[in-house]
């Protein structure tokens, strides 16, 4: 008979991969990737470097970003707060056409593509 917590360990595993393409575990290499993605102002930017770096595209990386932008917030800077919400909204988003492409590239490309045009 196997324990409850290895089925429901493997579960969870098993739907994070299959829902956020690859599982980002956020080591120090990781990270450092997303720090620097965080502090992109430029949009065209943003959008090589998420090409680049295409295993950032997750909701485990956008949680992050979320803790990093509370952390930000209790210490008052609203200006890192005002630059980490916009990447932030922009992973988010990327996160949602991913759920209807299914391919995190694709995603990123749509959404840049109709971000240009309402600018």
């Amino acid at each position: 008979m196997t324990s409850r917590f290895v089925d429901y360990g493997s579960e969870d595993l098993f739907n994070l991969k299959m829902k956020g393409y690859k599982l980002v575990d956020h080591d120090k290499y990781n990270n450092e990737n997303i720090n620097k993605f965080a502090t992109i102002t430029d949009l065209k930017n943003s959008y090589t470097f998420l090409v680049e770096n295409i295993s950032l595209i997750s909701d485990v990386t956008a949680q992050y970003l979320y803790s990093l932008l509370d952390d930000l917030e209790k210490k008052n800077d609203f200006v890192g707060v005002n630059l980490l919400s916009k990447q932030y909204m922009i992973l988010k988003c990327i996160n949602k056409f991913k759920e209807q492409l299914l391919n995190p590239q694709e995603a990123a490309q749509k959404f840049f593509e109709r971000y240009e045009q309402i600018l």
